[in-house]
C-alpha cells in the first residue's frame, strides 16, 4: 500500500472517540449539541486536462476540497433555527483557508 499516494488522492478520514454515556444518555464531558458535523480540508494540484491530481506536489494546489469533495458536490450542513451545532474542522493542507458562515452567531471553541 502506498498510503502517501492514497492520502494525496483524497482517501482519508476523521476519527473521533467520545467518552462513555452517563445515566441520562449524554456525554459527561461534552456539551449537548443538536447537530454534529465534521470535515477535513485538503487541497489538490490538478494540471489542466488531467484526470488525477499530482500526488508529488504538497505546496502548490489549485483545488480546495471538503471531505475530498469540491463545489458543487458539497453537502449542506443542515440545521433547524435554534439548533446548537458543532462543526469540527481538520486542516490537512500546509496552508490556511478563510472560512465564514453567513447569518448565524458562532464561536471558536478549540
Amino acid at each position: 500500500a502506498d498510503e502517501m499516494t492514497q492520502m494525496a488522492m483524497g482517501m482519508m478520514g476523521l476519527w473521533i472517540t467520545h467518552p462513555r454515556l452517563d445515566a441520562r444518555g449524554r456525554h459527561p464531558l461534552i456539551e449537548h449539541v443538536d447537530r454534529d458535523y465534521c470535515f477535513l480540508l485538503n487541497a489538490f494540484d490538478v494540471e489542466p486536462g488531467a484526470q488525477t491530481p499530482n500526488v508529488n506536489t504538497m505546496l502548490e494546489h489549485n483545488i480546495w476540497a471538503w471531505n475530498s469533495r469540491v463545489f458543487p458536490g458539497l453537502d449542506p450542513l443542515v440545521a433547524r433555527l435554534g439548533d446548537r451545532v458543532r462543526v469540527r474542522v481538520g486542516n490537512l493542507t500546509m496552508t490556511n483557508h478563510p472560512i465564514h458562515i453567513h447569518g448565524i452567531e458562532f464561536e471558536v471553541t478549540g
